[in-house]
């Protein structure tokens, strides 16, 4: 696997040059992971608008280098066209891991800005897969009020419904109600109407909610190029640990500190 963060390079005519990450090597040595991952930055020339075919040879040359993840520094991601092409040819970085891993404390982070508390909400989880759902509400159960599924496969869920009430207690409705102004609605799964959502974890989350978040590490050369938000934090998480892993993502917001500053919805 390589991984690659794109970004705007001023007044370099140099369409292929790249560097290695600051300090990619000694870690190498001193971790002794992430041996087969290997971390590059293209400088994208802006002393010029990218034509079609520039473009083509930009991702033919990112083929040829054998990449195949990439993270897009916030300049680059406004290049409309050069964003569809990347998408279609490569595996986008977009912090889904660690959207999964802070869930819980993203969701009060949404619940505060609703003037709820947790413990006094309903929380609606909008998806069509009970194995999904029965993950986040084991995230959740504990915390808050109610849980309920909005679902067009009610019959689907009722292995699920049948084991929280047997092993929990718990009731899980997923008949058709009408939303309540003191209800979290948390988009689940993709190709679904977001109007009306609080918080969105599909798969394309990161183009609808930004997660930004401080952390106490200080020395990384993406930070010049991309603000801290889940997809560069799950960017810097890899570069240190290799793996897209819940396990992963919780060692590393631990080990750095990890702290939600803000959520920004941009759709």
């Amino acid at each position: 696997m390589k991984a690659a963060l794109i970004y705007k390079k001023e007044n370099k005519p140099n369409l292929y040059q790249k560097i290695f990450l600051k300090n990619y090597f000694e870690s190498m040595k001193k971790e002794k992971k992430c041996v087969n991952i290997s971390f590059f930055m293209y400088g994208l020339p802006v002393n010029k608008k990218m034509s079609g075919r520039m473009i083509e040879r930009w991702i033919t040359y990112l083929k040829s280098e054998n990449i195949t993840h990439v993270l897009l520094a916030d300049d680059v991601e406004q290049e409309k066209i050069l964003l569809e092409k990347i998408k279609e040819n490569f595996q986008m970085i977009l912090g889904n891991s660690i959207i999964n891993h802070k869930f819980f404390d993203i969701l009060r982070k949404c619940a505060a800005k609703k003037n709820l508390e947790m413990n006094q909400s309903t929380v609606v989880l909008v998806t069509d897969r009970p194995k999904v759902a029965e993950a986040l509400i084991m995230k959740l159960y504990r915390h808050v009020k109610r849980i309920r599924v909005e679902t067009k496969k009610q019959e689907s869920f009722l292995p699920l419904i049948n084991y929280f009430m047997n092993e929990y207690g718990l009731y899980i409705s997923v008949e058709k109600e009408e939303r309540k102004k003191d209800e979290l609605v948390v988009m689940v799964d993709e190709n679904k109407e977001k109007e009306g959502c609080d918080l969105d974890i599909s798969l394309s989350a990161f183009y609808h909610n930004r997660v930004y978040f401080k952390i106490n590490k200080k020395e990384s050369s993406i930070l010049s190029y991309v603000k801290l938000h889940q997809a560069a934090l799950e960017f810097l998480m890899i570069e240190k640990y290799g793996s897209f892993l819940e396990s992963a993502a919780r060692r590393f917001t631990g080990e750095f500190n990890v702290r939600i500053i803000k959520i920004e919805n941009i759709d």
